[in-house]
């Protein structure tokens, strides 16, 4: 089981960054508030990861355009492991 991972959420709606966590339900990446209510949910397989190049922040791109930024490299890359997806989620 993957934990929650911490990082900051952009809606694309507007410039405000929220600190928020991440966590996999199923097969959807659900993002939560520092209140833990929820602000974002999407089936893994619409939402694209970015590369990881060293210790670049990795970013998940949602389909509403909103995305979530996170530094756990590692724990992104658990988490695409966990689920068996090719490499046809990473973008």
């Amino acid at each position: 089981m993957i934990e929650k991972i911490a990082g900051r959420y952009m809606s694309g709606k507007e410039s405000r960054i929220i600190s928020s966590t991440l966590h996999l339900e199923r097969n959807e990446l659900v993002v939560c508030d520092e209140f833990a209510i929820e602000i974002q949910r999407a089936s893994l397989n619409e939402v694209k990861i970015s590369t990881r190049i060293g210790a670049v922040p990795r970013k998940l791109d949602f389909p509403d355009c909103s995305s979530f930024e996170t530094d756990e490299n590692k724990l992104i890359d658990r988490l695409i492991r966990s689920r068996g997806n090719s490499n046809s989620l990473i973008s």
